[in-house]
């Protein structure tokens, strides 16, 4: 209960907590969601958004519920800002990227799978694209860095999702004897490669796994990050920012989104966006109009319509 991210994808998680603190009160999931929870059926499952009255839910539960946002106890905290950087897709893997777009469709519109398995056999293509547009991004990145070292005495980390995709930035950094942080290591070696990370100046960079380096560590002592490559869920990359935005910190930190333009790492971003404001309505009694489609099959279906249509941000 005493969670600092009570919740991840919707409001409808909130039921776990409200059960444990308010049993009598909150009794049944069903019901929860029924009552207090935007949702709907989009024909591949009944999906769960937002709050249906934020305002409602604040006055229902502010006897128990003392929820302080970072800006109200920490108001000495240095400015936090979220930037995006655009790089084109690489030459190479377009015409891959294409194909599976092509795959996309034909598995959407097909009538030989069930509702299930097509599910399934999307999203397995989306995870190929989101893995080309990580790996197309590996040049501008490691530019990127090169040029915020020279340019700079600060510290960097950047973080990725595919273990490839870091074992490549790695080799184009190698000079600069990055530090990195495996999603395999343990917690203590986690911790002990931020203290090196921190107290010794032989390297100045950082690559790290997101879900390995998203909680747990202390890392004011930096103020600059690149989000490589885009988790599937908001939180955990809010999670990771965390790590740098937090008592302690003196500078303001900058969090850099490497977006690949005309591919799904754009389209996504909206989609993230827009998941992001969910769970800020529902945490912060926040108004928020949730767009009733989920967060996949919408993807998906962008994707196909808009083809190489770029979303500006």
């Amino acid at each position: 209960p005493m969670s600092g991210t009570p919740i991840k994808n919707n409001a409808g998680e909130y039921f776990t907590i409200l059960n444990l603190v308010q049993p009598r009160r909150y009794p049944h999931y069903a019901h929860f969601v029924e009552r207090e929870c935007d949702s709907y059926n989009n024909g591949w499952g009944y999906k769960i958004g937002g709050l249906k009255n934020p305002d409602k839910f604040y006055e229902d539960t502010k006897d128990f519920i003392i929820r302080r946002t970072k800006d109200e106890v920490l108001k000495d905290l240095p400015e936090f800002s979220r930037q995006f950087s655009h790089v084109e897709l690489d030459g190479k893997v377009k015409k891959i990227y294409m194909d599976l777009i092509s795959e996309l469709e034909e598995v959407m519109y097909s009538d030989d799978m069930d509702a299930s398995a097509q599910g399934a056999a999307m999203i397995g293509i989306m995870i190929k694209m989101r893995h080309i547009v990580g790996l197309s991004k590996i040049p501008a990145v490691t530019e990127h860095v090169l040029e915020f070292l020279e340019e700079t005495d600060r510290k960097i980390v950047i973080f990725t999702h595919h273990q490839d995709v870091m074992a490549l930035l790695n080799a184009e950094l190698i000079e600069h004897k990055p530090l990195l942080m495996k999603g395999s290591i343990s917690a203590e070696e986690r911790y002990r490669l931020v203290m090196k990370f921190k107290d010794e100046d032989t390297s100045r960079v950082m690559i790290a796994s997101t879900l390995a380096a998203g909680e747990g560590l202390n890392l004011q002592f930096c103020s600059d990050c690149i989000m490589m490559e885009r988790q599937w869920n908001p939180a955990n990359e809010e999670q990771a920012e965390s790590r740098f935005h937090r008592y302690g910190q003196k500078n303001a930190v900058t969090a850099m989104y490497a977006i690949v333009s005309e591919t799904i790492d754009e389209y996504f971003t909206q989609l993230v966006e827009e998941k992001r404001a969910i769970v800020s309505g529902a945490l912060d009694n926040k108004e928020y109009h949730w767009n009733e489609a989920s967060l996949m099959s919408e993807l998906a279906m962008v994707l196909i319509t808009k083809g190489k249509k770029a979303w500006k941000l």
